[in-house]
């Protein structure tokens, strides 16, 4: 999943958008997608959580603007992360996301503006602190973050830019640039989606998730992806995804954490919108 935090005002902020603008649109027609990921591995702001394949099922819902989406990993072996200790075949993560866009601006020079709260949730997941007869074992923490988006999709790459506050256990920043093109290869059915991203956190932030007390670039990724559209409402999206880890102290620190650095990532994801 690559799919992070801004601060409390926002949220608050974005969350009276969201009713209010569900209020204006009360007769807009209720929306939803569902996408069914298969992944070769589950790597998140540069951490490979699983190094082997996951699936991601992810199911939104939306109406005037405002969005509620619930998202999970499934293992679909018995290998996880070293810091965890419970590696199954089950559910290792849920996100349930609260969230509102839209866009202002001219036609001509159009502004995508949006913000939401995340609530992390690790369930099947245990956390053991301590050696021995000091061996401590708990269930492991869930995490909260707001987050605020400002993009420009009307000009060439459509620049996104994603602040993402952790508000609860990181208590820091990470921030995510993002650009993307799309290029027709079939007029209403195929097209070609080249991505880029580079992503950065604060000291409090890499201090939590990598053991660095350091401001640092976390993660850059390229993608190639090749949506196709199928009759009934369905698509289909193979992906092609490039992760690295552009600062060396965070590069070794994911190594020692995660037990891997650079890599491929290749997906597949049927969707069904609604």
């Amino acid at each position: 999943m690559y799919i992070d935090r801004h601060n409390l005002a926002f949220a608050g902020c974005a969350a009276l958008a969201a009713i209010s603008g569900f209020v204006r649109a009360e007769d807009a027609k209720v929306t939803g997608e569902f996408d069914l990921p298969v992944l070769s591995a589950y790597v998140w702001r540069g951490q490979v959580l699983n190094d082997k394949p996951v699936v991601e099922p992810s199911l939104t819902v939306s109406k005037g603007g405002f969005s509620l989406n619930t998202w999970a990993n499934y293992n679909l072996n018995n290998s996880y992360a070293s810091y965890a200790q419970d590696n199954k075949k089950e559910f290792s993560e849920v996100d349930l996301t609260v969230s509102y866009a839209t866009t202002v601006g001219s036609t001509n020079c159009p502004i995508s503006l949006g913000g939401g709260f995340a609530q992390y949730l690790f369930p099947n997941q245990t956390l053991t602190t301590g050696e021995g007869s000091n061996a401590v074992s708990k269930a492991y923490p869930g995490t909260r973050e707001v987050y605020g988006t400002v993009g420009l999709p009307g000009v060439f790459l459509a620049p996104t830019l994603t602040v993402y506050y952790d508000f609860d256990s990181a208590n820091g920043f990470y921030a995510n640039l993002a650009v993307s093109q799309s290029f027709e290869l079939k007029k209403d059915v195929a097209s070609l989606v080249a991505s880029a991203s580079i992503g950065a956190g604060t000291s409090k932030y890499n201090e939590y998730y990598f053991g660095e007390k350091k401001n640092a670039f976390n993660d850059a990724v390229v993608g190639f992806a090749v949506p196709l559209t199928l009759p009934g409402g369905w698509s289909l999206k193979p992906m092609i995804q490039y992760v690295c880890l552009p600062d060396g102290t965070i590069r070794d620190a994911a190594d020692a954490l995660y037990g891997h650095k650079d890599r491929f990532v290749g997906s597949l994801t049927a969707i069904y919108a609604f």
